[in-house]
């Protein structure tokens, strides 16, 4: 060992290498040269006319409809870059699987410095890491999940260094408004958390956050975005704040039809007439509407349906929250009884369940960690709770599970030790 290592580093670079290693052999796939990029989901419908010409357009599979907003821009920029570099034959197919592997990867290579840095210890990570290890988390590398769910733990532990001092480095604001900005362009859903840091960065800084060191954190995510926004206005005459298919998937979630999860409304047949990447009389409407104007008009729709219906609304609703929390595409609760049950989906419901005893140690512990997670945990879902539900929304905060799943175990290993 070299002089000016330290024990303390060695080990922890041994731990992050290691679950780096277990990581990649965990979820490693295979070069198939018979594969192609697909043309579905939107994502990839968006990426190939990137690529093609350059425009965010015709994200539907059963028309083109003209310029789009319907997903967030990232995701479908990554992927086209993908297909531009290595063409949409079997080396970008391979590629975008296997970016998100390597995501992954990374993630839990990180698990027990983010753990530190939060003030939950070395140990607590890499037990959070095994336990994800053993359920084997879904990557799904057809979405931006695993992607988002790196960002979020950038930003919380940022966050969390920015609110040790009243004075943070200029340089770590930077970097934490800068994250935020990419997550706002990647998955919007967590723009009530990073609005949440900013009120309470102004509340703990008042008059002090007109500072540059502080006022950075609206900023830099100001003028990462700005742009898309612009771009919007431009296309649809109309802001459009990065994406607009919220009316959308109100009034597909939330109609006489519609069942609590995307796969139950795919199996009924609700998804296949009202939702235009399967219904070719809705991608009319939205040609002949402009993407923006349908979408606004669904929203009007989906409201009129939850104002007279607020009891099958409220019904929803729980199902997609306890579905959020205990994943299952056809039953929400009723999955703990079959009998093809899986280890790995049984540890996974057993970590969300100890995550909320160690929510109460981590308070204990460390109060404004505590706090960062209650907020991206309480937030985060809201948005989840009135669409339809699909297993991947929870994936970018699934780590903070982990991360607190393994708290009450890592206590109890700490107590044995000391006794």
């Amino acid at each position: 060992m070299n002089a000016g290592v330290s024990p303390k580093f060695a080990i922890r670079g041994a731990v992050c290498a290691l679950l780096f290693a277990l990581s990649l052999g965990r979820y490693w796939i295979g070069y198939d040269p018979s594969r192609i990029v697909p043309q579905r989901p939107e994502g990839f419908k968006l990426a190939h006319n990137i690529a093609a010409d350059g425009q965010f357009a015709n994200p539907f599979s059963t028309l083109n409809t003209g310029p789009s907003a319907h997903l967030a821009p990232a995701f479908p920029f990554f992927l086209a870059v993908l297909i531009k570099a290595l063409g949409a034959g079997a080396a970008g197919a391979y590629a975008f699987k296997i970016s998100a592997v390597l995501t992954l990867a990374l993630l839990l290579a990180l698990f027990p410095l983010i753990s530190e840095v939060l003030g939950l210890g070395l140990l607590n990570g890499a037990i959070a890491a095994l336990l994800w290890l053993v359920v084997k988390v879904p990557e799904s590398p057809y979405w931006e999940g695993i992607y988002a769910s790196l960002l979020v733990a950038l930003a919380i532990c940022c966050y969390r260094k920015y609110l040790e001092t009243s004075t943070p480095d200029i340089r770590l604001t930077a970097l934490l408004g800068c994250v935020m900005g990419m997550l706002i362009l990647l998955i919007p859903s967590c723009m009530p958390v990073l609005a949440g840091y900013v009120v309470f960065a102004l509340w703990k800084h008042q008059r002090a956050f007109i500072q540059p060191r502080h006022l950075i954190l609206v900023i830099a995510p100001a003028l990462i975005v700005l742009p898309w926004i612009i771009r919007n206005y431009v296309v649809f005459d109309r802001i459009v704040p990065v994406r607009d298919n919220l009316g959308l998937e109100l009034s597909v979630s939330n109609s006489d039809c519609a069942a609590f999860s995307l796969e139950a409304n795919i199996q009924s047949g609700c998804f296949m007439v009202s939702h235009p990447d399967a219904s070719l009389a809705q991608a009319y409407k939205v040609l002949a509407m402009g993407e923006a104007s349908y979408n606004h008009d669904r929203l009007r729709q989906a409201w009129q349906w939850i104002g007279e219906n607020p009891g099958s609304f409220g019904t929803l609703c729980l199902e997609r929250m306890l579905a959020f929390w205990i994943p299952d595409d056809s039953n929400p609760i009723g999955h703990l009884l079959q009998p093809g049950w899986r280890s790995g989906r049984l540890i996974l419901d057993l970590t969300t369940g100890l995550s909320v005893i160690g929510l109460f140690i981590a308070f204990r512990r460390d109060g404004k960690t505590a706090a960062i997670f209650a907020l991206w945990l309480c937030l985060f879902p809201l948005v989840y709770y009135v669409v339809q539900f699909d297993s991947r929304y929870r994936l970018p905060v699934m780590a903070l599970t982990f991360l607190l799943g393994a708290l009450p175990i890592s206590a109890l290993i700490a107590k044995m030790d000391l006794g």
